[in-house]
């Protein structure tokens, strides 16, 4: 059995990230999931990738011996992308807004770019154990 946690490095400085590996590393966790709220720190622009830092953060792991689960972040979309399509959000009668609607075909047009730009990067990479 493989213990797991879940870590968010796109909400810490990146001088935190070797030392949380190292700690994680300690207490036995040989698998982190990361990247589920991090399509703003991917795609920090429409159509402007940076996956440095993710590669970063997959390099510190990997030296830590503990492999990535990567998520694809199609639940948290980017302030760019809802200011740009408003429409990719469900609303309800008074016209609030909370979560992305899945079936809309502006939102899953810009949910395979990211995605097909994650696989393209990482479809390949053995540090990436899970997807």
């Amino acid at each position: 059995m493989r213990i797991g946690v879940d870590y968010c490095p796109e909400y810490w400085d990146s001088s935190t990230w070797r030392h949380d590996a190292e700690m994680m590393a300690k207490c036995g966790v040989r698998l982190v999931r990361i990247g589920r709220s991090a399509w703003n720190w991917m795609e920090p622009q429409d159509g402007v990738f940076d996956l440095s830092q993710l590669d970063e953060v997959i390099a510190v792991f990997s030296e830590n011996d503990i492999d990535v689960m990567l998520c694809v972040p199609t639940d948290r979309p980017p302030l760019w992308l809802i200011e740009s399509h408003p429409e990719i959000m469900i609303s309800d009668r008074k016209g609030n807004t909370g979560k992305v609607c899945m079936n809309s075909p502006v939102f899953r047009e810009y949910a395979a770019r990211l995605t097909g730009k994650l696989a393209e990067r990482y479809g390949s990479e053995n540090k990436v154990a899970v997807w």
